[in-house]
């Protein structure tokens, strides 16, 4: 086997635990700024605090909302109920929807550059990976 070849694996190898060893230390880092941030909020509220300046810039409460139906009968009813009929689209679930494609495409039912004319968007990412990578420190 050409040599260079097992270089690139063995560095693709260790950039892997290196993203992995990355990975732990930024969820920990995520979980201390999500645990001080609770406090802070609680404590600005407390303290009647809507702003203030620090030596990293000014910090505040950004209050932010997001929904999601959960039964579209019940949900585009009262949408529909309150003026909001624009908010209802027809959606496709975009991981079934290329489920369907990938089979179509491996079935030899459809070939990639047909979908275009269907309306429909299609990108094929192919990476090298590795199976049973271990730590080799």
């Amino acid at each position: 086997m050409d040599e260079s070849v097992v270089e690139m694996g063995n560095r693709m190898a260790e950039l892997m635990n290196q993203k992995d060893s990355l990975k732990l230390q930024l969820d920990g880092i995520q979980t201390e700024i999500k645990s001080i941030s609770e406090v802070l909020c609680k404590r600005m509220r407390a303290e009647d605090i809507d702003k203030f300046s620090s030596s990293y810039g000014t910090v505040y409460i950004n209050t932010s909302t997001r929904a999601r139906v959960v039964d579209s009968d019940i949900a585009f009813e009262w949408l529909r109920s309150n003026g909001n009929e624009g908010l209802i689209k027809e959606t496709v679930n975009a991981r079934s929807l290329s489920s369907v494609v990938k089979a179509m495409i491996e079935e030899g039912k459809m070939l990639l550059s047909d979908l275009d004319a269907k309306g429909i968007s299609c990108f094929i990412d192919e990476q090298a990976r590795i199976l049973g990578r271990k730590d080799n420190e």
